[in-house]
């Protein structure tokens, strides 16, 4: 395994590679090192910095905010969804008054000890 790099040669690589007016495969040809080794010491420092944290993902206070939205949606969509219960338990109330009871036809029940009354005279209108 190769001896590590000391610890001062890497704050001296990163701090180039920060100020951007070098490409990484420059910088790396001139520090005499390989441009995956300069991407994962940019990244170990980006960490230690605060600036990404351990996963990647943008700096805690970043995900904090996204968290605390998302907290935020959930809150709003479950209300959408009681108003959206409330009004459609008001329309089926209110309804109820308004519209006709369901047409159909009458059962063999309803039509014990009638008569049967001539053809195309059958009544199969709605009961009130």
């Amino acid at each position: 395994m190769p001896k590590p790099f000391p610890e001062e040669f890497r704050r001296d690589v990163i701090a180039v590679a920060r100020q951007g007016g070098r490409s990484r495969a420059d910088i790396t040809r001139s520090f005499g090192i390989s441009e995956s080794c300069l991407g994962r010491w940019l990244k170990i420092a980006d960490r230690n910095d605060g600036k990404t944290a351990p996963s990647g993902d943008p700096a805690p206070a970043a995900s904090g905010d996204l968290e605390a939205e998302n907290r935020e949606v959930r809150k709003r969509a479950k209300q959408l969804e009681q108003e959206n219960e409330i009004l459609r338990r008001a329309t089926a109330y209110f309804a109820r008054d308004v519209l006709p009871l369901p047409c159909s036809r009458p059962s063999k029940n309803d039509l014990k000890g009638l008569r049967p009354e001539p053809l195309g005279m059958t009544d199969f209108s709605c009961r009130t």
